[in-house]
């Protein structure tokens, strides 16, 4: 049962999608592809800080979410249209991923 308090505007704020986490939000930053930037422009986001359009033709997208499996899915669902700028950590779990799955292949 839910507790009588329980605010599901305030549960899910600044969440990608319905995994919980204790962490605190990290600030991501995520290059997008010119031709994914329109989809992914389309969404409201989550913990969002802000669109710009960086000099190499990519657009940046920054968040302020939790570092959560749901958010690697995510991530990996654009394949080489996406970019993890940033937190370090974040982008050196997408290289051991895409490295596992490239590995699978070989």
């Amino acid at each position: 049962a839910l507790p009588q308090d329980f605010n599901p505007r305030k549960y899910y704020a600044n969440k990608l999608g319905l995994w919980h986490s204790n962490q605190p939000a990290s600030r991501v930053v995520l290059a997008i592809d010119k031709s994914a930037a329109s989809v992914t422009k389309e969404r409201q986001w989550p913990g969002f800080v802000e669109w710009c359009l960086n000099k190499d033709g990519r657009w940046y997208l920054t968040l302020d979410v939790p570092l959560t499996p749901e958010l690697h899915t995510w991530i990996r669902t654009f394949g080489a249209k996406m970019e993890v700028i940033e937190p370090e950590s974040l982008r050196q779990d997408m290289i051991t991923q895409y490295r596992a799955a490239l590995a699978t292949y070989e």
